[in-house]
């Protein structure tokens, strides 16, 4: 069962399927897309419930205490995980068959940090974005160090983040890059030439051609529209 429109403070918790694993999510949720990214990638069952974040049902608070999402309920004992870093390792130690950390210890923990220093860069990136129309940016030297970093880092690595297949950071830093086209609705003096970034435009043509990603992304005209009616104080998760 996938239950496409948001659900809301009064509404029921639908049944749950034994045999799969609950996403609980938001689709214009970026972190709650890491989880659908993943959950894909390692092509393991699971079922969607979206929850409208700004008006949440008082069952979903008494599963998940942070009445956030993205969280994941188990088939078996009902327990839930929350925290899209910290599901993403859940589930990649539960099904190791399609590892996306590396099994080296330190590599692992390379990643993670990596991640880590990313939400740094999601900051900035989110400070912008829900200014939305008023055509400003802010911590530019931060994006620009972010973007310089993830380039160097690029080279080091191969075709993706994760060598020659896409791993875990490459799952968790596409969703900001698929909304990174926004801004160019700001006044911006970010050097962002193709040519500085040559590794970083080849890994964003791989990765709009992985099927994982084919499934969930949305083109920029649709995060823009949600995003005019988030900045005006009444999102809609359903137009």
């Amino acid at each position: 069962m996938t239950m496409s429109m948001h659900l809301v403070k009064g509404s029921r918790c639908p049944p749950i399927d034994k045999d799969k694993i609950r996403l609980y999510s938001n689709k214009f949720c970026p972190y709650s897309e890491r989880v659908h990214l993943i959950l894909d990638a390692k092509d393991i069952p699971y079922d969607v419930v979206y929850i409208n974040i700004n008006s949440v049902p008082d069952w979903y608070t008494k599963k998940c205490i942070t009445g956030k999402v993205p969280a994941i309920e188990l088939p078996a004992t009902n327990e839930v995980i929350f925290d899209s870093t910290i599901i993403a390792q859940y589930l990649d130690d539960k099904f190791p068959s399609k590892r996306l950390l590396p099994k080296d210890i330190t590599e692992k923990y390379k990643d993670l940090m990596f991640i880590e220093y990313f939400s740094e860069v999601i900051s900035a990136l989110n400070s912008n974005l829900i200014s939305f129309g008023r055509h400003s940016i802010d911590k530019e030297e931060t994006l620009k160090q972010g973007l310089d970093m993830f380039e160097k880092e690029l080279e080091n690595r191969g075709v993706f983040y994760g060598g020659k297949q896409p791993g875990l950071v490459d799952y968790f830093v596409w969703p900001w890059v698929e909304r990174s086209d926004l801004i160019k609705l700001f006044r911006t003096k970010l050097d962002l030439r193709k040519e500085n970034f040559q590794h970083i435009m080849q890994w964003h043509k791989n990765m709009m051609d992985n099927q994982a990603v084919k499934k969930h992304i949305m083109n920029i005209e649709t995060h823009a529209k949600f995003l005019q009616t988030y900045c005006s104080g009444v999102p809609l998760y359903d137009f």
